[in-house]
């Protein structure tokens, strides 16, 4: 079971960053769009200083914040700081392996016949998701390109301290410890105790095995920052008994200005139930103090108010399997996404929810208030091999639709990159006359 341990006790790491949108925000504000550089031709090549993503509107083109984000010539990611920072080959300049990345919600609402001033080259990117129609436009310059200030994210690697938009995530070892809102009545408030992970079971069929976070061991490789994500990179393991450990995970958690991505790849040499039997890994956030909150779930027939939640709604709780769950309190909304990929899919994926006020150690203080996560269950399905699953976390703005919420988050960005623009030094200046856009939007 603790082979399992150490692979998934990152999928529940990602409850413990947050969203926070403005009331009234639109669907999918939240959303970062992420593309490789391979169709975008006109930046291969270019120094990133010579680079910049514009949003052009009917009067004007204005860069937008983006980040490239490297891969050497193998497709490993290139960590620039830590204590195992890596380099690409290429000396810095972006090749068709490398990410660009910018928020969905600074791309321009409208089609424009603008293109940015003094661009050798440019491309349309025009990203379609949930039915709304966006566009940006990538440029490359002879020289130094404009730059949209600021960044989304700051990153503090000597207390392992990430700053979103308006919540702050704070490590402690290899696991979250620390999260707090910047807005609204619990600003500066920490909210979490820790994210808990206890999983049992039993070695060999006969001796009982049983880990916590604590036992969890890890080491801080790298990470790389820039105005749109970090990207924070550990390798995990854990002992096992009689001389067995499991095998070393490499995890990239992402934080992006309004939530967190947690994608893991792991390789398991044999199934886990050659050598466990009755496994169970629970892994859950305990909250210190969220009275008065209300809980959500797909589809509930019934309210779930934290603190004054009954026994009989308690078991009917423990009975539901989702892959998405939400507390819902008076400033924001805290939303909890799992996806198991298809080898994984066996797997019972059980609703943990827990207002106890017993003691539940290794914990900072007593009870769970409440605790909300994931109980999993029934892994003889599970073979050898490649396996994978997501995990992100969100905190909406309070009185966010949780049903539109769930449907959003089966849409993906569709970017399509336009035909490479060229001739010399472009202006800013209409590309095609009247006659000829309308005929462009029809072909659309």
């Amino acid at each position: 079971m603790a082979l399992k341990l150490s692979t998934l006790w990152p999928l529940m790491a990602f409850v413990c960053w947050s969203l926070v949108l403005p009331p009234g925000a639109v669907a999918g504000q939240w959303r970062a769009v992420v593309l490789p550089a391979e169709t975008l031709s006109c930046l291969h090549g270019a120094s990133p200083e010579n680079t910049a993503v514009f949003a052009c509107s009917r009067i004007s083109c204005l860069p937008i914040r983006w980040q490239l984000d490297e891969r050497d010539p193998t497709g490993r990611r290139v960590y620039r700081e830590g204590p195992r920072a890596t380099e690409d080959s290429d000396s810095g300049l972006i090749d068709a392996n490398d990410e660009i990345s910018f928020m969905w919600a600074d791309a321009a609402e409208d089609r424009s016949a603008l293109l940015p001033e003094g661009a050798l080259c440019t491309q349309e990117l025009r990203i379609d998701l949930s039915g709304q129609r966006r566009r940006a436009r990538v440029a490359r310059f002879a020289t130094a390109a404009p730059r949209a200030e600021g960044a989304y994210v700051a990153y503090d690697h000597t207390g392992d301290r990430m700053r979103g938009r308006l919540a702050d995530l704070t490590f402690g070892g290899p696991t979250p410890r620390g999260i707090a809102l910047r807005t609204g009545v619990a600003t500066g408030r920490d909210l979490l105790d820790r994210l808990k992970i206890r999983a049992t079971a039993r070695f060999f069929g006969v001796f009982p095995l049983y880990r916590d976070e604590d036992d969890i061991n890890s080491v801080y490789e790298a990470w790389s920052t820039g105005p749109i994500r970090i990207i924070r990179l550990e390798r995990r393991w854990m002992e096992l008994a009689f001389g067995f450990r499991t095998p070393y995970l490499r995890s990239e958690t992402t934080f992006y200005r309004d939530y967190v991505q947690l994608p893991v790849r792991l390789k398991l040499n044999f199934a886990p139930a050659q050598l466990l039997s009755h496994i169970e890994v629970r892994a859950a956030l305990d909250f210190v103090n969220l009275e008065k909150w209300r809980f959500w779930v797909p589809d509930l027939p019934f309210q779930v108010r934290v603190g004054k939640t009954g026994a009989a709604e308690l078991e009917r709780l423990s009975a539901i399997e989702t892959g998405v769950l939400a507390l819902e309190g008076g400033d924001a909304t805290i939303a909890l996404v799992l996806r198991l990929g298809p080898t994984l899919e066996s797997v019972s994926k059980g609703l943990y929810y827990s207002e106890s006020s017993a003691a539940d150690g290794p914990e900072s203080h007593a009870g769970q208030r409440p605790g909300v996560g994931y109980s999993l269950t029934d892994w003889r399905g599970v073979d050898a091999g490649n396996h994978w699953f997501v995990a992100e976390s969100f905190v909406l703005p309070a009185g966010y639709d949780l049903g539109s919420f769930a449907q959003e988050l089966d849409a993906s960005p569709l970017v399509v990159a336009g035909p490479l623009q060229t001739g010399g030094s472009l202006s800013l200046r209409r590309t095609t006359g009247p006659s000829d856009r309308r005929r462009g939007a029809a072909r659309e």
